[in-house]
């Protein structure tokens, strides 16, 4: 790897990372004030998807808007290879922001490969 592929590839690693750091952060901020459960390296995004499927409040009230501000995000994964789309147990594409987090971070696509090793290959 050269110097400016190293430096491309870290650039690539904060632009995707600080949000997703942000957006865990504000998880925490946001479960102190509800007192609600938060875990740990979980988003916003993926705790209202979970609170959801579980059918709690904390979901219900806090998904709809964060789904209308990713909205965007559903044409981006609709021109997907099928074999990289977000799909439920159904075979369906989850057009919901926050129940795709949940998703992904139930397959832990946010974690490195290594860690991703030990789940089933249907999973990963």
């Amino acid at each position: 790897m050269t110097f400016d592929e190293y430096i491309a590839n870290q650039r690539a690693n904060l632009s995707q990372g600080l949000p997703v750091s942000f957006d865990r952060v504000a998880n925490v901020v946001v479960c102190i004030i509800t007192g609600t459960k938060a875990y740990t390296g979980e988003t916003l995004s993926a705790h209202c998807g979970r609170s959801h499927t579980a059918g709690r409040i904390f979901g219900r009230l806090l998904m709809p808007p964060i789904d209308a501000m990713f909205r965007w995000q559903i044409a981006l994964e609709a021109r997907k290879p099928p074999e990289q789309q977000i799909r439920d147990k159904d075979g369906n594409l989850i057009t919901s922001h926050c129940l795709r987090a949940f998703e992904k971070e139930s397959r832990l696509m946010y974690h490195p490969p290594e860690y991703r090793m030990y789940l089933p290959t249907e999973l990963r």
